[in-house]
């Protein structure tokens, strides 16, 4: 299973790249996908700093640790921008 990451805007440059693809065995978990990404990239994308669009959808910072990936997908890690 593939996992494409995008980084846009200072996410590219904590990770020091503009995308990456991760390849897992099985359906993963989207926090086991988010440690992977800290172990290789040495920073951990966190909220309330960060956002998340799984295949283009935001997802809830509370349920980072809750979702189930289970096919080909693509995250996108942004800034969190707060409405005003």
């Amino acid at each position: 299973m593939r996992v494409a990451v995008r980084y846009l805007g200072p996410a590219s440059s904590f990770s020091n790249t503009a995308g990456d693809v991760l390849e897992f065995d099985r359906p993963v978990s989207l926090q086991r996908v988010l440690d992977t990404i800290a172990a290789r990239c040495n920073y951990r994308f966190t909220p309330p700093a960060w956002a998340l669009l799984l295949d283009g959808r935001g997802v809830a910072n509370e349920n980072w640790g809750s979702i189930l990936i289970k096919a080909d997908t693509e995250i996108t890690i942004l800034p969190h921008l707060s409405g005003g």
